[in-house]
């Protein structure tokens, strides 16, 4: 999309770009795909680190519910610790 939008502003095809161009365009949007997926990530994570909880709620009978609100809970706690920042730590050493 962002290579598409270089070339129609470059008058260019797409396959005519630049390296250079190319590469911001790659940048940008790993940029944004870390930025959508890091908060995400970060719950992710907590609850593997949790996987004794996890594993308990799981063999439950309503492990699918059980599973959101472990979720949920995991959230409701980065954010009130952290604030929406928290969603965000450690995103500098993804890339």
């Amino acid at each position: 999309c962002l290579k598409l939008g270089a070339a129609t502003w470059m008058s260019l095809e797409v396959n005519q770009l630049p390296t250079t161009t190319s590469a911001c365009c790659g940048s940008i949007a790993g940029l944004a795909s870390a930025i959508v997926s890091t908060p995400f990530d970060l719950v992710k994570t907590r609850l593997n680190l949790r996987a004794s909880d996890v594993t308990a709620v799981a063999g439950g009978t309503a492990g699918r519910r059980a599973s959101w609100a472990l979720i949920a809970n995991e959230a409701r706690e980065i954010y009130g610790a952290q604030g929406v920042r928290g969603f965000f730590k450690g995103a500098g050493l993804r890339g």
